[in-house]
């Protein structure tokens, strides 16, 4: 089963997608392990970063189209034998909207990532999350799907003040959701 990792911090601008796409491809390409990088950011910034470093021209799905479906196994783009991404695009902006008329218990509402990973796990060695640095829904499935959280900073006082956000609300979500 993979181990499932989200990249964060409540600072923009300090690593997170760089740190997500690296990791992602460094263990894929250099290591020989299955990656599986899931863009949970509407700006798709992950998702652009490996289509232009391995030449993807077009993608034709996006993790919201899954998040509809139900599945995420139709939106898998196959980058390499090893790196696989579920990209994000603009329209994933429309997320909130879709889980407060779709998804009626709030515990599901911030756990829809995670159930729909469950059934794709074993196919993975890994499992990297890329989140923007908000305090969000996508955020909150992130954190919820997660085995690991890595909080990326820079030797700034904004991006640690972000990063102690990020530790806090962690707790709040492990408090109230019962969050491993």
């Amino acid at each position: 089963m993979a181990i499932t990792i989200v990249v964060g911090n409540f600072k923009g601008g300090v690593g997170k997608t760089k740190v997500s796409v690296m990791a992602s491809w460094e263990l894929a390409m250099a290591r020989g392990k299955k990656v599986l990088l899931v863009d949970m950011d509407p700006q798709g910034n992950a998702s652009t970063l490996i289509a232009r470093s391995t030449g993807v021209t077009e993608i034709n799905t996006s993790i919201f189209e899954g998040f509809q479906n139900g599945s995420l196994k139709e939106c898998i783009v196959e980058v390499t034998d090893n790196l696989h991404m579920i990209p994000a695009q603009v329209s994933f902006k429309n997320f909130p909207k879709f889980l407060y008329a779709n998804v009626k218990e709030e515990i599901d509402q911030v756990s829809y990532l995670k159930k729909l990973l469950d059934p794709i796990r074993d196919e993975y060695d890994y499992i990297f999350i890329d989140v923007p640095p908000t305090i969000s829904d996508f955020s909150d499935n992130a954190m919820m799907a997660a085995d690991y959280v890595l909080i990326i900073l820079q030797a700034q006082e904004l991006s640690l003040e972000g990063a102690e956000t990020y530790i806090k609300y962690l707790q709040f979500m492990a408090d109230n959701y019962d969050a491993d």
